[in-house]
């Protein structure tokens, strides 16, 4: 549940400011692997 939370706290914030873009799929994937998942599953390619 921490995990979920963490990784849900990380992959909106900001979404919010007037400056927000998307993050790339480098970033994201990184956003991942801070929260410890890895693997095929956690990749966009």
């Amino acid at each position: 549940m921490q995990t979920a939370y963490d990784l849900g706290r990380s992959w909106y914030a900001g979404r919010l400011d007037r400056d927000w873009s998307p993050s790339t799929l480098a970033e994201a994937e990184a956003v991942f692997r801070q929260q410890g998942l890895e693997g095929d599953f956690w990749t966009f390619r």
